[in-house]
């Protein structure tokens, strides 16, 4: 089959135009592309509890912003585990967009795996993910959340986001998965506000896994809900506060138009909350007067038991952020401590690759244009027009 010099004129004009907007569009960000915020922190659970999916960055996002949501926004919502991809199923599964969270009633373990949202309305869009691992049952390789404490402490731990549901009764606590329940009021064990359990004077011999189990009403059924976390204890102890998270040297991996939370979470022991300031500064800077003044600011410290917590929140992460060097301070009239992190982008160099994939191509083409171009037209017998009907 021979063809019309002019098709091939049209189809390569058609490949340049494609290959330009491809160039542009890998070089530029969307305008109508989304923010992404921070990925949610891992949640563990067992088989057959009532499960609440939250989404805490997002909620920060939108707060910060002082965003409108109405009527018009929507919320989806899709799950990729270890075998496929779907969306969040209806019926056991619940999806509730008004409050933007999922509902597992109860869980199962085909329901790990990750779950990545798309939260948009007319002004402003949102994506994210979290991680959500169900086990079949308790057990001691169980990936849970980790806990440090110092030797002499009076240590605190909390059966977590149990305000979402109706508590028919106070959470019990067991130790290392045993069956029966650990002495509260005997010995150094002791209940705090109905939800804190309270370890007096804590040493290495109390390292293990401290569980909080319940029963929840939710929708009038009853469902169980626990959490675990793996306690951890230095042999030595120190009367000033220290930083748990995050480490010193590490780096905080994110992307270009990114939102970012990092948090600084501090031991104080049995010092007062009030006499322990907690700071960020910037490439030694203070936030507001660093290179990420007024995309990012430092929340007010919260407290939980003998811990606290002082977010840096960044509105936007930038090209030129990466390798900037975060500093959290935790101080006393008696002891400092500092510990930094660096902002490591993970998309920057993928990103080049693909602007310069695109350019070569477009090189190329740009090249096979001009040669079309510059070919001598034929005469009318050199050539057959095949019609659409035509057969060859």
């Amino acid at each position: 089959m021979i063809i019309n010099r002019q098709c091939l004129f049209d189809f390569s004009t058609y490949i340049v135009m494609f290959s330009v907007r491809l160039f542009l569009t890998s070089a530029l960000p969307l305008k109508d592309s989304c923010v992404v915020v921070s990925p949610e922190i891992p949640d563990y659970r067992v088989q057959g509890e009532a499960v609440i999916i939250r989404f805490p960055f997002l909620e920060d996002a939108i707060n910060y912003r002082r965003l409108r949501v109405d009527n018009n926004s929507t919320f989806h919502i899709r799950h990729t585990n270890l075998r496929n991809e779907s969306r969040v199923r209806s019926g056991r599964d619940q999806v509730m967009p008004t409050k933007r969270r999922i509902l597992l009633l109860p869980s199962h373990p085909s329901d790990s795996g990750t779950y990545a949202y798309i939260f948009r309305t007319d002004t402003f869009c949102f994506t994210g993910s979290i991680t959500v691992m169900i086990y079949e049952a308790e057990e001691p390789n169980m990936t849970v959340m980790p806990y440090s404490a110092r030797a002499g402490e009076d240590t605190e731990i909390v059966c977590p986001h149990l305000k979402h549901f109706k508590r028919s009764e106070n959470p019990k606590w067991y130790k290392d998965f045993q069956s029966t329940a650990l002495p509260i009021g005997t010995g150094q064990y002791s209940i705090n506000k109905g939800i804190i359990l309270a370890i007096k004077n804590i040493s290495v011999k109390d390292e293990g896994f401290y569980t909080c189990r319940l029963s929840v009403i939710f929708n009038n059924t009853q469902y169980n809900v626990s959490r675990t976390w793996r306690v951890q204890v230095s042999a030595s102890s120190h009367s000033f506060p220290y930083i748990v998270f995050p480490a010193n040297g590490s780096f905080t991996e994110s992307h270009v138009g990114s939102h970012l939370v990092i948090q600084c979470m501090v031991s104080i022991g049995n010092q007062p909350a009030q006499s322990t300031d907690v700071t960020w500064l910037v490439n030694d800077q203070p936030v507001e007067n660093s290179s990420l003044g007024g995309r990012a600011y430092q929340k007010d410290k919260s407290i939980t038991g003998n811990h606290l917590e002082v977010q840096l929140v960044i509105f936007e992460i930038l090209e030129e952020d990466n390798g900037t060097e975060l500093k959290c301070i935790c101080q006393n009239k008696d002891q400092k401590q500092e510990v930094v992190t660096q902002i490591k982008l993970k998309d920057s160099e993928s990103l080049w690759l693909v602007v310069a994939a695109a350019s070569s191509c477009f090189i190329v083409l740009v090249c096979v244009f001009a040669y079309h171009l510059s070919q001598r037209p034929q005469k009318r017998r050199d050539y057959v027009l095949a019609r659409q009907s035509s057969s060859i």
